[in-house]
């Protein structure tokens, strides 16, 4: 029964109608945590990396967690957001425990306005999110040991 619920939710929110609640208790928000499973189960890829195509993932998926999260900004136009990938890819499939890897493709048109709120002048960049608040960031390309210090923060 619990299954046909999750799918009907998936099929609200992929057509933006998030904001209905189906919960019977007013203190736990369940939708959220539905919404959260739907979205990653629609964008996880063999690197455990959700790639994100809209600011309402995002917010999902870094900000509404409770559980850290690394966002790399890239653009699929730039040859050191390629390189970096490799290294990216490496990480989080060690790390898939512990932290939520997603990226955005800063090329997108619908993502554009995540670059400008999070001030991304350049890419990559890593920005690792918990609790919604921004520990820290990485800017360029840096080595694979930089890359799991600011994980283990």
């Amino acid at each position: 029964m619990n299954k046909y619920y999750i799918y009907i939710f998936t099929v609200l929110f992929l057509f933006g109608c998030d904001k209905i609640n189906f919960s019977k208790k007013a203190n736990k928000n369940p939708a959220l945590d539905n919404a959260v499973l739907a979205q990653l189960a629609k964008i996880k890829n063999k690197f455990n990396i959700a790639e994100i195509n809209s600011n309402k993932a995002f917010s999902l998926l870094a900000i509404q967690r409770n559980k850290p999260c690394a966002a790399l900004f890239y653009s699929d136009k730039s040859v050191p957001c390629v390189y970096s990938q490799k290294f990216i890819n490496n990480l989080s499939q060690s790390m898939s425990n512990d932290v939520l890897f997603i990226q955005i493709n800063l090329s997108d048109n619908a993502v554009k306005s995540l670059g400008t709120k999070y001030s991304i002048f350049s890419v990559p960049t890593l920005i690792l999110f918990n609790h919604g608040r921004e520990i820290d960031r990485l800017v360029g390309i840096t080595n694979i040991k930089k890359y799991k210090t600011i994980t283990k923060k």
